[in-house]
């Protein structure tokens, strides 16, 4: 038997043989094609900006590789290097305005390697991308709700969105719903049987399909009939019960049963244009409901505090505000007053000194003594702009340190006799001046101190606020 032997040195000889032989036949590259991968589908809308990205491989070697969809006379072809074996494609394209939305586009990304083999790969452009929030709109009874047996308030709020609503859900006081609503438009109502008077607050909220947010804070306001209502002209709690009297100033309520208690005018006097008002029914807090200017001209915001709207008055003189809590709307109206003018008007008490000049001192021979007499009251300065406004310093003290409870004081305007007068509503804590009638203001120890004081007698006003 032979056994055939072939040496190591002929190894290398063999490999060049083949080599030379190769080169001579021609050198054939692998057998294989591009290969695309990415994004197959983006969604968009019409104008949008977007990216068309995706990566092309062929271990061959790639020769071109293309963007082309006709529709937008898209033709592009990217420069990939001498037989590269890897090219990214990332494209910024804008979207035509007009395309239409809801629309389907198939663009073409073609890739051709150095053996002459093409691929395509496809691309949707789907206009119809949800970028839009849904729209959440308030649908409640915007009044405030007056407590009665049964139901109070039913809130109704509507939820709409250009695509598809996923969930709905409130919160608030006693209450927490979450609705699955997969549809474009949703109604939620719920009725409320409130037992104990304040402002309510609900946070809603609506997602879509896409994840797209909107909120919404819902406040409802039930309350029993008022009392009384007041207008602010102050912003802050600290105001409201720094003042010995008059701030916030009384409004006038109607008497007839509809509207006792919920509908009131109000009379004031603009000094200044950019004046900022709010109604309330505390006298010493904007906590327990306050009223501002709503969204919409004539119609009235609820809060619970002062950071409620204010209503402002740009014009200088008397308006007349009227306002319905059956439905909070306002309006604004301006006027001139035709009661009596005054030529003064004066104090007459004990313990009181206006301008630095004692009521109990006898206006005719100077003795002390003569406090609760027209001849000795006091007047105060007139203002230049207004016939009805009066105003001054007034000083409250203990005048007789041996006697109590004989500290006090009435208002006039006749140094020669008792009328025209003016007293109060209540002897403590007023909220406003009665012309020939009322009560004498007492005041004792708490009260001493120092005031700027305007008296607006058209107004029935009386007010009295620390001196600065």
């Amino acid at each position: 038997m032979k056994v055939l032997k072939i040496s190591i040195w002929f190894l290398p000889l063999l490999f060049l043989i083949c080599m030379v032989s190769c080169t001579e036949e021609g050198f054939e590259f692998p057998d294989s094609e591009p290969l695309i991968t990415g994004d197959m589908e983006i969604n968009a809308l019409p104008g949008a900006n977007i990216t068309i990205e995706a990566s092309v491989t062929d271990p061959a070697g790639l020769k071109s590789v293309s963007l082309v969809y006709d529709e937008w006379s898209l033709s592009e072809t990217f420069s990939v290097g001498e037989s590269a074996v890897e090219y990214n494609v990332s494209h910024n394209l804008t979207v035509p305005e007009t395309a239409v939305e809801g629309s389907s586009h198939d663009l073409k990304i073609v890739a051709e390697n150095v053996n002459g083999i093409s691929k395509e790969y496809t691309v949707t452009i789907s206009l119809n991308q949800d970028t839009g929030m849904p729209v959440i709109e308030n649908k409640t009874d915007v009044g405030i709700a007056f407590l009665q047996e049964g139901v109070d308030a039913t809130l109704v709020i509507d939820v709409t969105d250009n695509q598809s609503i996923a969930t709905f859900s409130i919160t608030g006081a006693n209450l927490s719903d979450k609705v699955d609503v997969n549809a474009a438009s949703y109604t939620y109502t719920k009725e409320l049987n409130i037992q104990v008077s304040g402002v309510y607050e609900f946070e809603v909220m609506a997602k879509d399909a896409e994840g797209n947010e909107s909120s919404m804070t819902v406040k409802v306001a039930a309350f029993e009939p008022f009392e009384k209502m007041y207008l602010a002209d102050v912003s802050t709690d600290a105001e409201l019960v720094s003042d010995l009297m008059g701030v916030p100033m009384l409004v006038n309520g109607y008497d007839a049963q509809d509207s006792l208690g919920k509908v009131f005018e109000a009379h004031y006097y603009n000094a200044a244009a950019g004046t900022e008002i709010r109604f309330l029914p505390n006298k010493e807090t904007f906590s327990e409901l306050t009223l501002g200017s709503g969204d919409e001209s004539g119609m009235l915001s609820i809060g619970s505090d002062a950071s409620v709207a204010p209503i402002v008055l740009n014009e200088v003189g008397y308006n007349k505000i009227s306002f319905d809590l059956r439905d909070l709307t306002y309006q604004v109206e301006a006027y001139t007053p035709t009661d009596s003018v005054y030529e003064y008007t004066i104090v007459m008490g004990t313990g009181v000194k206006v301008d630095g000049e004692s009521t109990c001192i006898n206006n005719e021979d100077g003795s002390d003594g003569a406090c609760w007499w027209f001849g000795s009251g006091k007047k105060f300065t007139r203002d230049e702009n207004n016939p009805y406004v009066f105003y001054g310093e007034m000083e409250l003290y203990d005048y007789d340190p041996e006697q109590s409870g004989e500290t006090g004081f009435i208002l006039g305007a006749n140094l020669s006799g008792w009328s025209d007068f003016w007293r109060f509503d209540q002897g403590e804590n007023p909220d406003a001046t009665v012309l020939n009638g009322g009560s004498n203001y007492n005041f004792g120890e708490n009260e001493y101190g120092t005031y700027d004081v305007v008296f607006d007698t058209h107004l029935n006003r009386f007010k009295m606020t620390p001196k600065q």
